[in-house]
């Protein structure tokens, strides 16, 4: 049953920790987080939790009262009250280079899409995004890179080719600080990483919520980027080709909105936040 594997996995967390005794235990959220956090507990291990979305998950929540540190990847995160410090997230330091200005200097240059399919309901994505820009104003005047997740490059080339536009369509991006740094507006779901990545690289996006996610969290991750003007979202309920389609126009169409938008994203970066939440695990294994 549930409950005698999850003592199982107490059981092991804690032969692991009694052999390494570590000064201090971080958790960093997910299942696989709940017996190594208890097992710290149990063993007088002074405990870090780290939450990367913009609202609590189960595990968090169970940990939270036997740590020492809350650390969050956003701000005012709910169900966890004053005991929390907002780190960040971790982001690789290569994304940490704002995106450039050339938005704005080069008006004549295409307008540099980035659409990030390949995860949670990439399918949804991999199928709207080509429809939606084809019904737009815009498609074709737009440079189009578009990451889909293994196995639908065919597919969603095929998409682009019968919608008659021009589309980079790639199942994987080996390096995605160098695709930011091109980008200057992205279509994404609203994962964690996904958001602190846009904060970090400053850049505008339209986000569209994965819905079935755990604790409703891409809703709550894409919220944070909204309430500061650095994202448009577009609630499952409401997304459908033509209203993406109205979306891209009125964003490819105003530079300076899009460049404000970015701003926007980059004022919640925390680029530093590896080292923040170093600093507070070494704090904790040295009181």
């Amino acid at each position: 049953s549930m409950r005698w594997m999850l003592l199982r996995a107490i059981s092991q967390a804690m032969t692991v920790m009694r052999r390494r005794l570590p000064h201090a235990v971080l958790g960093m959220g997910g299942f696989a987080a709940g017996p190594g956090g208890i097992a710290a507990w149990l063993l007088r291990r002074p405990l870090v939790i780290h939450e990367a979305n913009a609202v609590c998950g189960v595990t968090n929540r169970l940990l939270a009262p036997l740590s020492k540190r809350i650390l969050t990847g956003f701000k005012d995160v709910h169900h966890l009250g004053a005991k929390a410090r907002w780190t960040g997230n971790p982001v690789r330091q290569e994304i940490s280079q704002p995106a450039s200005a050339a938005l704005l200097t080069n008006a004549s240059r295409p307008i540099q899409l980035l659409v990030l399919g390949g995860s949670q309901g990439a399918r949804s994505i991999n199928e709207l995004v080509p429809q939606a820009l084809c019904q737009s104003q815009c498609g074709s005047q737009l440079t189009i890179t578009h990451q889909c997740g293994p196995s639908y490059d065919e597919h969603v080339r095929r998409a682009y080719a019968d919608a008659q536009i021009s589309a980079h369509v790639v199942p994987f991006i080996e390096d995605m600080a160098s695709a930011y740094r091109d980008a200057d507006l992205v279509i994404a779901r609203s994962g964690a990483m996904t958001v602190t990545e846009l904060c970090t690289a400053g850049l505008p996006s339209i986000l569209l919520p994965f819905p079935y996610a755990a604790s409703n969290h891409q809703v709550a991750n894409a919220d944070v980027l909204l309430r500061t003007g650095g994202a448009v979202v577009i609630h499952a309920l409401e997304l459908d080709p033509s209203c993406l389609a109205r979306e891209i126009d009125s964003l490819t169409q105003d530079r300076l909105a899009l460049a404000k938008m970015g701003q926007a994203a980059r004022s919640l970066a925390r680029p530093d936040a590896t080292a923040e939440v170093v600093s507070h695990c070494l704090e904790v294994a040295h009181a």
